[in-house]
């Protein structure tokens, strides 16, 4: 992938409410692991690791510890949307 080409994160206003119900439980040190890992998003949005959701399209997850990140890519306008952020023991695909 050329890396070059940098693409925007925005995170849906679920995954808001994941991460805030996150940060009351987690250790501060696996908040920053997550931030870094979503950060690192906009030059590689498929990173060794990251996996694609068969029955979505455009889906992908990315374990970070104990936690899963699903996210959607837009190559189109270089956009990675972040859908939901949970413990990898919760449903995390719907």
């Amino acid at each position: 992938m050329n890396n070059s080409a940098k693409y925007t994160i925005r995170v849906t206003p679920s995954a808001e409410k994941d991460i805030d119900k996150l940060k009351k439980h987690i250790q501060i040190s696996d908040f920053h692991r997550i931030d870094n890992k979503v950060r690192l998003l906009a030059s590689d949005p498929r990173p060794n690791g990251a996996r694609k959701i068969r029955t979505r399209a455009v889906e992908y997850r990315m374990r970070v510890g104990k936690f899963r990140v699903v996210y959607e890519v837009d190559d189109t306008n270089k956009l990675v949307l972040i859908l939901h952020v949970a413990r990898r023991s919760e449903t995390t695909y719907s």
